[in-house]
């Protein structure tokens, strides 16, 4: 079992990252890979609605896709995760510009915040940016995050990217929902 002082530390790594200028040198590394590896925050995911990133009714926009889980393709069917896999796709802002403090959010069926995990943007997108010329900042707008369902609530659980619209404290936040669920265990 995970104590609280744990769970906290485990909760402050983005911020620690980001202060320390630590994420902006990984990000520049992971620029020179062709495939990097899924990411995993130290510890495991932070599963918990306590999180660092938590807004009451976030403008809803829809300029991401929660793509893949493994190797099926995800649609509004739920999906089922029994085993270790990664859940992959991109995230962008609708004005352009790079989202920061970005969660993966796991949601009931009324709305309610289960558990929420950490996204760390980096992975090559060329073929999004293809297509969104006017935006910039979507070369490296994928993510690989692996999942394990030992580590996160069972249930159904609707995906969603919350991440704020800029690197500002007060920035606003926004929630990018393409309609993912997910079953963990029996439903």
């Amino acid at each position: 079992m995970r104590t609280p002082a744990y769970v906290a530390k485990v909760r402050r790594w983005p911020s620690m990252l980001a202060r320390s200028g630590l994420l902006a040198c990984l990000l520049s590394l992971m620029a020179c890979s062709e495939a990097p590896p899924p990411v995993t925050p130290p510890g495991g995911p932070v599963v918990s609605p306590d999180s660092p990133v938590k807004a009451a009714g976030p403008e809803t926009v829809s300029f991401c896709n929660i793509e893949y889980l493994g190797d099926k393709v995800l649609d509004t069917d739920p999906a089922t995760l029994e085993e270790p896999l990664v859940l992959r796709g991109w995230l962008g802002d609708e004005r352009g510009a790079v989202p920061h403090r970005i969660q993966l959010q796991f949601s009931d069926a009324a709305g309610e915040l289960e558990a929420a995990v950490p996204v760390v943007l980096g992975v090559d997108r060329s073929d999004v940016a293809a297509v969104f010329p006017e935006r910039k900042g979507l070369e490296k707008s994928g993510f690989e995050l692996a999942l394990d369902p030992a580590d996160l609530p069972a249930g159904t659980w609707r995906l969603s990217l919350l991440y704020a619209a800029g690197e500002d404290e007060n920035a606003p936040l926004r929630r990018c929902d393409n309609d993912r669920r997910l079953v963990i265990g029996a439903p």
